[in-house]
Order: C-alpha cells, then structure tokens, then sequence
C-alpha cells in the first residue's frame, strides 16, 4: 500500500542526499579508480566503511586507505589517502586492520623502508579524515612480517607479527599516542617451538587473547592460545592447546570475543579431509567445548563430504553462536553451503548433527566467501557461485531462507578461474542496519575494489526518477510530475511511501508519486520502501510559472489603530490583507458604506468624514470577486459647529474683499454677514464642498464698521467677526 505524506517544514538533510551506492550490480561502487592488490574492511559505529588497500605501483606496492559514509560517498576522495609509500617490494603479505573507540583505522603491514629486501612490520593510525595520527612513518614493531592488531579496552593497541630474527610470533603494545608500550617485545612460543599467525582480541581491564599456531612441516601448525595481562605478562601457566588436527599457516581463522570469552571458527585436516569446528576459551584457559570444540558436522568419515572454509559470528546477550562452513565433496570439484547453530554453554548442535543444507554441492559451485553477520538470530552471508557471480542469503533462527528467491544477487558480472574475484569482506554494522559487502575484480584488464550495499530486508536501494526521463521541473501553472521508484532487487516488494517536502516552493504528492505544483521554488520528492524505511531516494523539483490563488482578504486600519474618527481634522487609513502572502494577484477596490454617519474613501483605502455616525468601509478583490471584507467605522467630531469652524478667513481687517476657505468636506451651508444692528447686508447658499475651492466676497460697497459671518449647516450654526476699513 502507498500512503501520501505532505510535510511543511524541512527536516533532516540527509534525507535527501544523493546515495554513492550503485543498485546497478553490473557496475557496484568502485572504491578507487586505481589498480587494488588486497584489502581489508572495517565498520564504524555511525555506519562508515573503513577500506584499506595495496595499490599496485612501478617496483612495488603503496597502502591507502578510503572511507565510505553510510549512503557509499567516498570521503576522502577518488582514491582515498596514501597511508605508507615506503619500498614494499614486489609481493604482498598478509595485513590486518582494527578500529579504536573514535573509529579511526589502524592499518598493521609491512614495507622495506630500511632500502634492503628485509620486511619491517609498522602500524598506521588513520583518522576520520585522512590524517595520519602516528605520523608517516607510523610505529616500527620490529623486522618480520603478517602483523595483526586489536584495539583493547584501555584504548590501546596489541599487535602481533612474526618477527624475523627469532622466526617467531612476537607481541607488542602501543600506547593511545602512538608509543611503544613494553620496552621489549614479548615472544610467544609453545615450549621451545616457534609460533606465527597470532589473532588477537580484546578483553577487560586492558587484557587481551591470543590464538596462535604452534609451526609444524611446513604449513602444517597446530591451535594454541593464551591469554595476556595488559603488561605483557602470560596469565595462564602454559598454552592451551585448542585442537590435536592440523591447521594451515597459511591462514587465519574466525574469532571473536564476548567479554572475556574468546570463541573460534576453523576448519583443519583430520587425514585426508577437512573438518569445520567452534572452539571456545573460557577467561580461565578451559575449554568447555573439549579439545577441537564443537563439531560443525558429525559426517567426518572419510567417504563423507569436507568441511572447509568456516565463519562464525555471535550477537553478545545471545545464547547461540552460527557458523557458515564450505561444504565440497571428496574431489573438491563440487561445492555447497551448510550452516550450523550451537549453544553457546556447551556447543550443542541446534540445526542437527550434521549441520543444515543451504545450497547443496553441486557444479554450480557455490561457496561462502567473507564474514558472517548475525541480525536478530539471523544468520546472513555472502556466497559466489561458478562463474564468481555474488549473492547474500538471509536465514531465520531455524536456517530457513527469508527472502523472496532465497537469495539476493549483489554482483552479476562473470569471471574465471584465470582472474577470479577475491579477497572478499562481509561486514555488518548492527546500529545502522548496513551490510557492505566488498571484493577486487579484474574488469577491463585492471584488478580494482568493489563494494555493495545490502540491507537485512534483502534491498539494496530504491532508485527514484522522473517518468519518461523527462527534466525534474513543472513549468506551468498547477502542472503535475509524475515520479517513478525502482527497487533492487526487482523480486523485492516495489510498494513505497511518497513525501513531499518543500525548500522554497510547494507543492502535494499523491500515493502513486505524481507532483502537483503550488508555488515556485523547489521541492524534494521522496519515496521510502514499506519493508524498510531505510531504503529511500528522494529527487529534487524545480517549480515555476505558478499562479498563487488569493484564499482570504481581511480588512484592518493601518498600525492596528481604532477605527473610529474623533475630530474634523482627522482621516483613516485602512488596509486589505491577501492571503497567502505570496498570493499572485493582490489588487483590491474600495467601497463605503453609510448607516448613520457618512464619510468618503478613497482608491487607496483613505477614509475622509462627513457627518458623525457609523459607516461600513469594504475591499473586494479584483480578481476574486467574491473575497472581500468589511470594516465599521465610528465617526465623530464631524457636526457644523466643528467643521466651519475651521473655515479660513482672510485678510482680516480688510478694506474691500474677503477670501474664505475650508480644507475639510462640508454639508451645505447657508452663509451671511450681517452688521452691528443685525441687519443681513449679504446671503448666499453655498453647495456642498463648495469652500474647499476659495471663495472671494466683495466688501467695497459696505460702510466701515464691524460685521459678523455666520454660517449654518442644518441646526448647526458658526460666526465670525471681521473688521472693514
């Protein structure tokens, strides 16, 4: 169902940004328009993608490093910041990331800055916006290679790296500012035995664990942990041995801890095949799961099919951990997906002892690639098929699909064993409810990072735009604007909500996204996905030519005074107010009304009295006849007695004529000079108004003496005295 939403006031800017990420999965977002060689992924709390990434360059390698925001713009531009351009040699080995509490970006590599082919292992602090907070040189661990860094609870870090002189897994610390923290580092080893591959995380009060390999015949290792005082110091007597099968140096596993419970996804070979397994590590070193853990599976016959590549993810507060696993059968020239729930108490199976079939092996060789994620018990990740085609498939508690289809397609180019895609990251950031997946393709003949969007509801975007492609504006008066909305994927639920927001202009939108102009200026239209108000696009209008229709007129004096005129001298200045303010036609005429009193007004709304009593000042619209509005008016002041009396009279005394005149709207008047006696020696009606003209009496035919000039206006009367020569 699609509902219409007219909102008066702009809120929140982010709203209507335009989104980076790329619905169109031929073409996903390009982190860096630059040659990638490996990369590694990180989420910040406010829902930004940390990349960190090799750029292959003439001799060698250079590590930069991009941030993506949450609508996939890159923020520290086209191909994000240099990070390390020491000499690097001509391969590249294994490199790590973590973040701090701020979300800045702790790179651990290695390069050859000391101008000799010997590797030196080195640690980047990168902030928010490209700075590098440990200076470009970054912190020098030592010689070695493959270091791996953790963020512990006190803000600092732990890295550790295989360090060269003693072939063996060494740990340092390094301080908030970018310090050493231990005067010397501190080597781990099983007895006599060297070790490499250290994964670490973080505990309380600074602590933190380590799981390492114990080295064998070549890459063959063996699983070991311990876990460490923020000194540097081994809190358990010895190593605890987590499996008695054999683990590839080659690699480094799933781990993840919740408080100071350390849990760890693996596979290892058991003969010739490969076993899935959860380990988990008590804060004492005990493993309530036994030695090896918790089996992802219970087939491990030789006949049955291998367990391989495995990723596990817990929500903390949950009771259960999932683990994804890699199925292939025993040629290894099939491949499946499986995934298995265990309890994190005791690691008992939830989904059966031989786990639960997701894609069956098959030729179509899907296989999970990336971390696991885990939304509200929902198991989600990322999988590629044989032609390296991408999709992520959502589970409920029970493993079961979620969305329509099973699964969403995230990239739908092809690729080949040649040139595969790779080195691929699945990172969920559970505040934001974001899921980035990332991977380096070669298209074009150029290898470069890619990365995608995904929501837990299966959507990618929503795609707003104009029907028929045609400009986002309205030209004409009350015109309309039809939008369209498109989500990905298209097997989605297409149903939306329309709001209309304005900038500068108005305007509505109905329920199936069509505009209808009001005023000009802009408006964002926006439509957000029923299934997940986070999914949105919104597209921005330009709106012009608009006839703004006049709704009201309201009649008031001008300031607001009384109306009501007191004195003879005095008029009123009325108002008409259109509404709305911006109204197009705003012309008005003015009329006036007579009850008891009378008056005249003007076109511009002055009112003039003439007699005491009440009149009815009115505006009518010009162009809308029938918005109008009225005004009572008390007169006052305004009787004969008031009015002649303002009658001017000049020269006083005179010898032959005198000038008479009023300023002031007059009734008519009878006026007549009489003499000392009384005796009337002139008369004469004058008109109404006939004294705002100037009136001239000739005196010359009377006597010297005093005479007096009465006027008189019904029962109202006035005199004058004047002097002749």
């Amino acid at each position: 169902m699609r509902k219409l939403y007219l909102f008066l006031s702009l809120f929140f800017t982010t709203f209507f940004a335009t989104a980076q990420w790329n619905t169109n999965i031929a073409v996903n977002l390009d982190v860096a328009e630059m040659t990638v060689a490996d990369m590694q992924t990180a989420f910040t709390s406010d829902g930004k993608t940390w990349i960190a990434f090799y750029n292959a360059v003439t001799g060698g390698y250079v590590m930069r490093a991009q941030l993506l925001d949450i609508n996939g713009r890159k923020l520290l531009g086209p191909n994000g910041v240099v990070v390390n351009s020491k000499p690097s040699g001509t391969a590249t080995y294994v490199f790590n990331v973590a973040l701090d509490a701020a979300g800045n970006l702790i790179i651990a590599s290695q390069d050859q800055r000391n101008g000799s082919s010997s590797n030196v292992a080195v640690v980047h602090k990168v902030a928010q916006d490209g700075t590098l907070l440990w200076g470009a040189d970054g912190v020098v661990l030592g010689t070695g290679l493959s270091p791996y860094v953790a963020v512990l609870s006190t803000g600092e870090t732990v890295a550790g790296w295989s360090e060269s002189a003693s072939n063996t897994l060494n740990l340092q610390k390094i301080a908030i500012g970018g310090n050493l923290g231990w005067s010397s580092p501190v080597q781990v080893r099983v007895g006599s035995t060297r070790t490499s591959r250290g994964q670490i995380v973080g505990g309380s009060g600074g602590t933190f664990t380590v799981v390492f390999q114990r080295a064998g015949v070549g890459i063959s290792t063996t699983l070991f942990a311990q876990r460490y005082a923020n000194n540097g110091t081994a809190m358990w007597s010895a190593p605890v041995q987590l499996s008695n099968q054999t683990s590839s140096g080659a690699r480094y596993y799933s781990m993840i801890a919740e408080n100071d419970t350390t849990y760890f996804g693996y596979y290892v070979s058991q003969g010739s095949r490969f076993n899935s397994f959860v380990q988990r590590i008590n804060p004492d070193g005990t493993l309530p799961y036994g030695l090896n853990g918790a089996a992802f599976s219970t087939n491990q016959a030789p006949a049955d099919a291998y367990q391989q590549t495995t990723n596990m993810m817990l929500v903390p507060g949950s009771p259960y951990v999932w683990s994804v696993c890699s199925y292939s059968n025993t040629l290894q020239s099939q491949y499946g997906v499986y995934v298995q729930k265990f309890l994190k108490s005791t690691g008992a199976r939830q989904l059966g002892n031989t786990a639960k079939e997701v894609y069956p092996i098959s030729a179509n060789m899907d296989q999970q690639s990336g971390q696991l994620s885990v939304v509200n018990d929902n198991p989600m990740f990322m999988s590629y098929d044989k032609d390296y085609r991408m999709y992520v498939t959502r589970l409920d508690a029970i493993g079961n699909f979620i969305w329509p289809g099973n699964r969403v397609e995230i990239s739908s180019t092809t690729a080949g064993l040649a040139t595969p895609k790779g080195r691929f990251g699945f990172i969920h950031n559970i505040p934001n409810n974001l899921t980035v997946a990332t991977w380096t393709e070669t298209r074009a003949g150029e290898l470069r990072a890619y990365a995608q969007n995904i929501a837990p509801s299966g959507l990618i975007g929503l795609k707003v735009a104009t029907l028929g492609s045609v400009p986002a504006a309205i030209t004409t008066n009350a015109g309309t604007l039809a939008l369209t909305s498109v989500i990905t994927p298209a097997s989605a639920n297409q149903a939306v909500n329309w709001f209309l927001i304005p900038v500068t202009g108005t305007a509505t939108i109905n329920g199936s996204g069509v505009v209808t102009a009001r005023t000009n200026g802009t408006v964002w239209a926006k439509a957000v996905s029923v299934i997940d108000t986070k999914i949105k696009d919104s597209i921005l209008i330009t709106i012009s030519n608009q006839t703004i229709v006049a709704t009201g007129l309201k009649v008031s004096t001008l300031n607001g005074v009384v109306p009501e005129i007191r004195t003879s001298t005095d008029n009123l200045q009325m108002v008409a107010t259109i509404t709305p303010a911006n109204a197009t036609f705003r012309d008005v005429t003015w009329h006036l009304t007579p009850v008891t009193g009378k008056a005249t007004i003007s076109a511009t709304g002055l009112v003039e009295p003439l007699d005491d009593g009440t009149v009815w000042a009115t505006a009518v619209s010009v162009q809308y006849p029938n918005l109008k509005d009225s005004m009572l008016i008390t007169i006052g002041g305004q009787r004969a007695d008031h009015i002649l009396s303002g009658i001017i009279i000049y020269p006083v005394p005179t010898r032959d004529v005198v000038h008479l005149k009023l300023l002031k709207n007059h009734l008519p008047t009878l006026m007549w000079i009489v003499d000392a006696t009384g005796r009337v020696v002139y008369e004469e009606k004058l008109a109404e108004n006939a004294l705002r003209q100037e009136k001239t009496i000739n005196l010359a035919g009377l006597a010297a003496g005093t005479y007096f000039i009465r006027f008189q206006a019904g029962w109202i009367w006035h005199s004058f005295k004047i002097m002749k020569l």
